[in-house]
C-alpha cells in the first residue's frame, strides 16, 4: 500500500518563554494526519531557519544537530520502507510509535485472561483452590 508522508522540524514556543533555547518538534504527516512529538533537543531561535527547518551556521554545533535532525528523518524514511515492504496501514501515530519505541501489542482479552489463568493454576494450593481454578478454565471455554 503505497502512502506518502512529510516531516517537518519546528521550534514550539514553551508558554513561560522569556528567552533562549527553544525545543525542537518534529511534526509527520500522513494523509492529512498530523503527529508531532518532541526530539529531544532544543535551539536558539536566533540561529533557527524557520524555510529549512535546520539550525544556520557552519559552526561544529551546527552541523552536529543538523545531522541528528538528518538522522531523525532517515530513520523515519526507513522505518515507512519497512512498513510499506510488510503492507502494513501507514499513519502517523505507527510512524511516531516505531522511531520512539512505543510498538504497542495487540493484546486480546482471551490471551490475557489465559495468562492469569496460567497464573491462577501456579498458585493452587498456595493462594487458590483447585475449585476457583477449574472455574476459571470453564468461563475461559
Amino acid at each position: 500500500m503505497k502512502t506518502n508522508f512529510s516531516t517537518v522540524f519546528y521550534l514550539k514556543k514553551p508558554k513561560n518563554y522569556h528567552q533562549g533555547p527553544m525545543p525542537v518538534y518534529v511534526r509527520i504527516t500522513v494523509e492529512n494526519k498530523r503527529e508531532d512529538f518532541t526530539s529531544g533537543r532544543s535551539c536558539d531561535p536566533m540561529l533557527w531557519n524557520q524555510k529549512t527547518g535546520r539550525m544556520r551556521g557552519t559552526r561544529e554545533e551546527a552541523r552536529t544537530f543538523n545531522q541528528l535532525l538528518d538522522s531523525i528523518q532517515h530513520q523515519l524514511y526507513e522505518i515507512h520502507r519497512k512498513l510499506t515492504d510488510k503492507d502494513e496501514v501507514i499513519t502517523s501515530k505507527t510512524l511516531r510509535n516505531e522511531l520512539t519505541g512505543k510498538v504497542s501489542e495487540r493484546r486480546t482479552i482471551i490471551t490475557i485472561y489465559a495468562e492469569h489463568n496460567a497464573k491462577v493454576e501456579a498458585l493452587v494450593g498456595k493462594e487458590f483452590s483447585a475449585g476457583t481454578a477449574e472455574r476459571y478454565r470453564t468461563s475461559l471455554k
